[in-house]
């Protein structure tokens, strides 16, 4: 390889290494108010390209924590929660 494709290559890598991150962060099953930046997650303008996903029983803790695009998802009856259950299942 010549010096000019080694350079090439390089900075190929140093743009990989520049994007930013992107991050999902799940908090399942939240029954009261999370005070986001106490417990050191960035929140608005703040939080670049990184994703945060709530789920709870209690719609009234989204709204207190002024939550947006909330929907609302049903529960699986027993029948349904088992053929589910079988068909990502992995059977060793």
């Amino acid at each position: 390889m010549s010096k000019k494709d080694e350079k090439g290559e390089k900075g190929k890598k140093d743009e990989k290494d520049m994007r930013p991150v992107k991050i999902l962060l799940i908090l399942d099953n939240i029954w009261k108010d999370l005070d986001l930046a106490t417990v050191g997650i960035p929140s608005g303008d703040d939080r670049g390209g990184c994703k945060l996903l709530l789920t709870t029983r209690v719609r009234d803790v989204l709204d207190r924590m002024g939550s947006t695009n909330n929907f609302k998802m049903g529960t699986l009856n027993d029948e349904e929660a088992w053929s589910l259950f079988q068909k990502m299942a992995v059977v060793l």
